[in-house]
């Protein structure tokens, strides 16, 4: 939740789902920036619910 928080603080946009395991992986490491992983803690669709959690707008694209 911080951290997408912050990407969107840095960079001004949301990230989409491949930029955010990526991002993920380099800031907290490989086992939790697994795409598996991700998808299992946010239900199927990271950034949207991290977005949502962290009460971020939708990004673009999620209906």
């Amino acid at each position: 939740i911080r951290f997408i928080r912050s990407y969107h603080a840095s960079y001004h946009h949301l990230p989409n789902n491949r930029m955010f395991i990526k991002a993920v992986k380099v800031s907290l490491g490989a086992d939790k920036g697994a795409s598996h992983y991700l998808n299992l803690l946010f239900d199927g669709n990271p950034v949207r619910n991290a977005c949502l959690a962290a009460g971020l707008p939708k990004p673009p694209g999620c209906l």
